[in-house]
């Protein structure tokens, strides 16, 4: 596997994090090495933050750390005691990486160190990439290493390849055309492809027939056109269900295959965390259909482990059963730390509660609307409606609705539910937790149950700042759901 590519991609994993924002950045990664042909390396480990039990429960199955500097993570005495531990999860347990490598020559840093006959123990606790120890003394290896600082600096717009070389004269900058876009650019990377042609027409700047004439009215002028995905905000969600298309101005575009394709070191490391507000795949394309295959990697690509899988599609029957057969809605409620930042929609359970509400009633009217139009799945190969609810009616207003949550308070809990919110400790049986078995303890795992159960319902509320939300948006669109039927805060 190794030997059909061209070296090592690797990072330094930002192992601090939660899975679903470690799991874009796999998304990305996976990107990133399969367009330069290396095979990628990730972490051979992940952190679960938080155990469903008490705390020796989760320590009897995993390895329990004190997050810090006992794993080389920093100072997390901010925290409480409680709250500083952390239990160590094989990375196989997490995601299905049979699966990732059909997609592209995926290994662990374990099997890394194992191929280069150096001892596991070499590998770092915070998911770095250990810069001498993960080399043979005496050996020819080379890194070569970016950063943000040189990845999509300010004023910059990173896209997989440049679409064309820039025009030699720079006469078009002091035209009509350049300057109105370059006035409503402004700090951004891009503007929105609508934005720009009702710019143009509005101002009667240009006039063109086709997309042809239009591509290379921008061109003359400038200006090229990017292709990506519909963002929310801060661009936490990196959800890749809603295609976009956005123009660039030339002069900004930055070519990753141009400039790192050449690089012939052994292995080319990503330094330090570039995807915080950064698009999905951490990136821009020059064509629809390079964005399209990403989509589609991400939607067949990465997934849970075949376990996980099964023990969701049970539960969700199950769901589907309480509603008597029909079709069920889903929501995701970040509490927890969204409380203490006051990012949540509503501080108290009660006042969320009725937001999520009012959200499933207003997509309860929409789902009658869809209902007499053609289904509108998003063009992806592959991607065709899901056939889960083939036959079963709509819900009905006071149908019971699923609730993916990490309320933990009892009493919260129990307002969720008299309001007909259904959690997954309502559907999970003791025996069926041997589906998965141990690392259903932990949190983050039973979280990617919850995932797939809400992905399943017909219409789904979630937040704008969440990475869970958004993974569920992409299961959604991996179903064949219309993007429509998955709204945001």
């Amino acid at each position: 596997m190794v030997a059909r590519t061209r070296g090592y991609s690797a990072r330094d994993w930002p192992l601090t994090l939660g899975w679903n924002n470690l799991r874009y950045i796999i998304e990305s990664a996976l990107l990133h090495a399969q367009m330069l042909n290396r095979t990628l390396v990730i972490p051979s480990f992940y952190y679960a933050r938080s155990c469903e039990f008490a705390q020796p429960v989760c320590a009897s199955f995993a390895q329990q750390f004190r997050r810090g500097d006992e794993i080389g993570m920093g100072d997390f005495g901010y925290l409480s005691e409680e709250q500083q531990q952390a239990w160590r999860v094989p990375m196989h347990l997490m995601i299905d990486l049979a699966r990732l490598r059909q997609v592209h020559p995926v290994i662990t840093v374990a099997e890394y160190l194992h191929l280069h006959d150096l001892p596991l123990s070499h590998e770092r606790g915070d998911g770095h990439w250990g810069r001498e120890k993960y080399i043979l003394p005496d050996t020819p290896n080379s890194v070569y290493v970016f950063s943000q600082a040189t990845y999509e600096p300010s004023g910059v717009v990173r896209v997989d390849r440049a679409p064309y070389q820039p025009l030699r004269s720079h006469a078009f900058e002091n035209g009509p055309i350049f300057l109105a876009l370059k006035e409503e650019l402004q700090e951004a990377k891009a503007i929105d492809l609508d934005r720009v042609q009702t710019l143009l027409r509005n101002n009667k700047l240009a006039e063109w027939d086709t997309d042809a004439e239009f591509d290379m009215l921008l061109r003359d002028n400038g200006w090229t056109m990017v292709y990506t995905f519909q963002g929310v905000w801060m661009e936490m969600l990196k959800t890749v269900t809603e295609p976009i298309a956005q123009v660039a101005m030339m002069s900004q575009v930055r070519g990753f295959l141009d400039e790192y394709e050449g690089v012939d070191s052994d292995v080319l490391l990503t330094e330090g965390e570039i995807h915080s507000n950064m698009k999905p795949g951490s990136i821009r394309f020059h064509t629809a259909s390079a964005r399209t295959r990403y989509a589609s990697l991400v939607m067949t690509g990465v997934r849970p482990i075949a376990p996980i899988r099964e023990l969701a599609e049970r539960l969700a029957r199950k769901m589907q059963r309480l509603n008597h057969g029909r079709q069920f809605m889903s929501a995701h409620m970040r509490r927890g730390d969204f409380v203490a930042f006051s990012w949540a929609p509503e501080n108290s359970v009660e006042g969320h509660i009725a937001r999520v509400k009012a959200r499933l009633a207003r997509g309860l009217k929409l789902l009658h609307k869809l209902a007499s139009e053609p289904p509108r799945p998003i063009d992806v190969p592959g991607v065709t409606p899901d056939t889960f609810f083939a036959g079963a009616p709509l819900p009905l207003p006071d149908d019971k609705f699923f609730v993916a949550t990490d309320e933990r308070d009892p009493a919260g809990l129990a307002y969720m539910r008299s309001q007909g919110a259904v959690l997954i400790g309502d559907l999970i049986t003791p025996e069926e937790r041997r589906i998965v078995g141990w690392p259903l303890l932990l949190t983050d795992v039973l979280s990617q149950v919850e995932q797939l159960i809400a992905s399943r319902g017909v219409f789904f509320s979630g937040h704008s700042m969440s990475s869970l939300a958004g993974g569920i948006a992409n299961y959604r669109g991996a179903r064949g759901f219309d993007a429509r039927t998955s709204v945001f805060d």
